[in-house]
């Protein structure tokens, strides 16, 4: 794992096709599903962790914040201790993305849950079809991709989780 900044996230998400901001910006994936956060970090991390293991399944990660306010100082703490572990010292500001290989998963799964439990707004994106989760400050996702397949194994793990879809 290592953490990338705002320039190096634009240049990785370009280099494998993937859309920088499906949420604001003029492109998308042709499929997308809105629907209620996990609302509990147990929850959460088993949803991220069925998110990777049957949509993605392969390919390098990539976690971003895009916004870590409000912020506590007890979330400070731990997101400082996660990145210091892997000889981080940049804040997280000047570094928000985190580039996970995919045999790395877990701790992809651990800072996506992390972070949309402090209802910070995060991204998860795989390197093949446009595949991304996005956490609307921990109560509502957003998922894209541009496999029709892998949009219904997304609508699977929604209704298996008991989410509602949102509009």
């Amino acid at each position: 794992m290592r953490c990338l900044t705002k320039n190096e996230i634009t240049e990785w998400l370009k280099s494998v096709g993937q859309i920088e901001d499906p949420q604001h910006g003029d492109d998308e994936p042709e499929h997308r599903t809105v629907f209620s956060a996990p609302a509990k970090y147990s929850a959460c991390e088993c949803f991220v962790r069925c998110f990777l293991d049957e949509v993605v399944t392969r390919g390098d990660l990539l976690v971003v914040v895009y916004d870590a306010e409000p912020s506590q100082p007890c979330q400070d703490f731990v997101s400082d201790a996660l990145r210091f572990s892997v000889g981080e010292r940049r804040q997280i500001q000047d570094a928000p993305g985190y580039l996970i290989g995919y045999e790395e998963r877990e701790r992809a799964i651990a800072l996506f849950a992390l972070m949309s439990c402090f209802m910070w707004k995060c991204f998860l994106y795989a390197e093949h079809d446009q595949i991304t989760l996005y956490n609307w400050e921990g109560e509502i996702f957003d998922a894209w991709t541009a496999s029709e397949l892998k949009s219904g194994v997304i609508n699977n793990i929604i209704k298996n989780f008991e989410l509602d879809l949102r509009s």
